[in-house]
Protein backbone atom coordinates (compact mmCIF):
# COMPACT_ATOMS: atom_id res chain seq x y z
CA UNK A 1 0.00 0.00 0.00
CA UNK A 2 1.60 3.53 -0.98
CA UNK A 3 0.74 6.07 1.59
CA UNK A 4 1.14 9.70 0.43
CA UNK A 5 3.58 12.50 2.33
CA UNK A 6 2.17 15.24 3.12
CA UNK A 7 3.93 18.13 3.83
CA UNK A 8 2.66 20.91 6.04
CA UNK A 9 3.52 24.64 5.31
CA UNK A 10 2.71 27.90 7.80
CA UNK A 11 3.15 31.10 6.81
CA UNK A 12 1.24 34.81 8.32
CA UNK A 13 -1.97 33.81 7.87
CA UNK A 14 -2.60 29.92 7.01
CA UNK A 15 -1.24 26.58 7.77
CA UNK A 16 -1.36 24.24 4.24
CA UNK A 17 -0.68 20.49 3.52
CA UNK A 18 0.72 19.63 0.54
CA UNK A 19 0.74 16.08 -0.76
CA UNK A 20 4.12 15.51 -2.21
CA UNK A 21 2.85 13.37 -4.77
CA UNK A 22 1.20 17.01 -6.17
CA UNK A 23 4.35 18.99 -5.63
CA UNK A 24 6.06 19.76 -8.87
CA UNK A 25 8.68 22.36 -7.91
CA UNK A 26 9.66 24.98 -5.46
CA UNK A 27 10.88 28.84 -6.33
CA UNK A 28 12.74 30.73 -3.59
CA UNK A 29 13.52 34.39 -4.00
CA UNK A 30 14.54 35.99 -0.86
CA UNK A 31 13.61 33.57 1.37
CA UNK A 32 10.22 33.75 -0.06
CA UNK A 33 9.58 30.12 -1.06
CA UNK A 34 7.07 29.30 -3.58
CA UNK A 35 5.56 25.90 -3.53
CA UNK A 36 3.60 24.89 -6.63
CA UNK A 37 1.54 22.08 -7.03
CA UNK A 38 -0.57 20.40 -10.08
CA UNK A 39 -3.63 22.18 -10.76
CA UNK A 40 -1.63 25.43 -10.82
CA UNK A 41 -1.78 25.65 -7.14
CA UNK A 42 1.14 27.85 -5.08
CA UNK A 43 1.48 28.19 -1.72
CA UNK A 44 4.15 31.08 -0.95
CA UNK A 45 5.87 31.06 2.44
CA UNK A 46 9.51 32.21 4.20
CA UNK A 47 11.94 29.66 4.07
CA UNK A 48 15.30 29.30 2.42
CA UNK A 49 16.21 26.98 -0.17
CA UNK A 50 18.37 25.01 2.24
CA UNK A 51 15.63 24.87 4.66
CA UNK A 52 13.66 23.74 1.59
CA UNK A 53 15.92 20.90 0.66
CA UNK A 54 16.46 19.95 3.89
CA UNK A 55 12.07 18.83 3.67
CA UNK A 56 12.47 17.27 0.97
CA UNK A 57 11.97 13.77 0.06
CA UNK A 58 15.30 12.27 -2.53
CA UNK A 59 13.07 12.58 -5.23
CA UNK A 60 13.54 16.88 -5.20
CA UNK A 61 16.52 17.93 -7.34
CA UNK A 62 18.36 21.21 -7.35
CA UNK A 63 18.72 22.12 -10.69
CA UNK A 64 19.79 25.75 -10.09
CA UNK A 65 20.07 28.29 -7.68
CA UNK A 66 17.20 29.16 -7.16
CA UNK A 67 14.48 26.17 -7.89
CA UNK A 68 14.05 22.64 -6.67
CA UNK A 69 11.82 20.01 -8.98
CA UNK A 70 10.43 16.83 -8.43
CA UNK A 71 12.05 14.73 -10.98
CA UNK A 72 9.27 12.46 -11.10
CA UNK A 73 7.35 15.67 -12.75
CA UNK A 74 10.24 16.20 -15.47
CA UNK A 75 8.88 15.99 -19.27
CA UNK A 76 12.53 16.71 -20.88
CA UNK A 77 14.91 17.80 -20.82
CA UNK A 78 17.20 19.07 -23.60
CA UNK A 79 20.94 18.95 -23.29
CA UNK A 80 22.44 21.19 -25.70
CA UNK A 81 20.78 24.83 -24.29
CA UNK A 82 19.68 22.65 -20.28
CA UNK A 83 16.06 23.30 -20.84
CA UNK A 84 14.39 21.41 -18.09
CA UNK A 85 10.25 21.10 -19.28
CA UNK A 86 8.06 19.49 -16.85
CA UNK A 87 4.45 18.05 -17.11
CA UNK A 88 2.57 20.80 -16.34
CA UNK A 89 4.76 22.24 -19.74
CA UNK A 90 6.80 25.19 -17.02
CA UNK A 91 10.47 25.27 -18.11
CA UNK A 92 13.36 26.11 -16.42
CA UNK A 93 17.22 26.58 -16.93
CA UNK A 94 19.45 23.23 -15.44
CA UNK A 95 22.91 25.07 -14.24
CA UNK A 96 25.62 24.03 -16.05
CA UNK A 97 27.73 22.43 -12.83
CA UNK A 98 24.47 20.14 -11.56
CA UNK A 99 23.11 18.78 -15.51
CA UNK A 100 25.67 15.42 -15.11
CA UNK A 101 23.98 15.13 -10.97
CA UNK A 102 20.68 16.01 -12.61
CA UNK A 103 21.17 12.99 -15.33
CA UNK A 104 22.42 10.33 -11.91
CA UNK A 105 19.62 10.93 -10.31
CA UNK A 106 16.98 10.28 -13.11
CA UNK A 107 18.93 7.37 -13.21
CA UNK A 108 19.29 6.25 -9.86
CA UNK A 109 15.14 7.07 -9.65
CA UNK A 110 14.79 4.62 -12.98
CA UNK A 111 14.37 7.24 -15.48
CA UNK A 112 16.43 7.70 -18.50
CA UNK A 113 17.02 10.77 -20.74
CA UNK A 114 18.26 10.43 -23.67
CA UNK A 115 21.04 12.38 -26.19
Amino acid sequence: MLTSKILTLRNESEFKCIDLTDLLYVLVYDYLSSFHSKNNQKFTCTKSLLEVETILPDNFFRINRNCVVNIYAVDTIHLRDRTLHLSNSDKFIVSHRRIKQLQTALMSHNLTITG
